[in-house]
């Protein structure tokens, strides 16, 4: 299992773009993704459960990644969240 670590510079928070970009990378990879915030967690492959976290800017959240593309599902959500634009 691998876990990161992510702050969302977003002003909009996770929105449903962003929830989409997320769904999408979890369903390119063969790996269990979830995101977990306040204690609660959701299926990144899940873009309801995603937005019903309600992560706003600023927020850290954590993800759980199990799976053989563990990392590379790492690294292309990594690559999200660097970017300060929207996504």
């Amino acid at each position: 299992m691998l876990l990161g670590r992510f702050v969302v510079n977003n002003p909009n928070g996770i929105h449903s773009r962003v929830a989409k970009k997320i769904a999408e990378i979890a369903g390119s990879h063969n790996s269990l993704i979830r995101i977990i915030y306040n204690e609660e967690s959701a299926a990144a492959t899940s873009i309801l459960e995603v937005l019903g976290l309600g992560v706003p800017f600023g927020a850290a959240f954590g993800v759980e990644i199990e799976g053989d593309q563990a990392a590379e599902a790492l690294d292309a959500l990594e690559q999200l969240f660097e970017k300060t634009a929207d996504p």
